[in-house]
């Protein structure tokens, strides 16, 4: 494993792993703060799943809230593409679920935090398609973050999906029933997950 990126990031242990990149804690030694970097698997070397780690980048960068991880730098260091993002010291909700359900308090709360980073996403034209508990992280300081726009979608992008005929981007479990058709998304996708 490369020990620095780009000349600014100290990278250490591994927070988890994707389809198409994988995710460790970070140093950003520029600034001196903790970070998360998402780097591009090494095999990922077709123009589709470059373009969507691009996209993932932009659309995340293309609005800010209290309740999604926030992105703070992208590139491509020798040909590695990387993405460098709010490192949350927490678990997924997916992982805290593995415990049992949350209390009601923390599940509504949970839930006011999603759909407020979810209103911004929507006001800045962004539909995020993959919400689900793994995209979502619990802070120790309480609050939820939404995270992971790798398939994000602009809402104004009439270039089509980054996917072949017949197929869907997305979580089976978590789809919403016009992603499984193939028909349009909208707001409205992200509120049924």
């Amino acid at each position: 494993m490369i020990d620095t990126l780009a000349g600014r990031y100290a990278l250490g242990e591994p927070l988890g792993t994707g389809g198409m990149a994988r995710v460790v804690a970070a140093r950003d030694l520029r600034l001196d703060r903790p970070v998360a970097v998402k780097l591009l698997a090494a095999d990922v070397v077709d123009p589709l799943g470059r373009e969507r780690f691009v996209r993932e980048a932009r659309s995340s960068a293309g609005f800010s809230h209290p309740n999604a991880v926030a992105v703070y730098d992208a590139g491509d260091a020798d040909g590695s593409l990387f993405l460098v993002m709010e490192l949350v010291d927490g678990p997924s909700l997916a992982t805290a679920l593995a415990d049992g359900p949350l209390p009601l308090g923390r599940a509504v709360a949970v839930a006011d935090d999603v759909l407020a980073a979810l209103g911004a996403a929507h006001a800045a034209g962004i539909v995020h398609r993959d919400v689900k508990p793994g995209n979502i992280l619990l802070g120790r300081d309480g609050r939820a973050k939404l995270a992971d726009f790798g398939i994000a979608k602009r809402l104004d992008d009439l270039s089509g999906d980054l996917t072949l005929t017949g197929q869907f981007v997305g979580t089976p479990r978590y789809l919403a029933p016009e992603q499984v058709v193939g028909e349009p998304v909208t707001a409205a996708t992200d509120l049924y997950a």
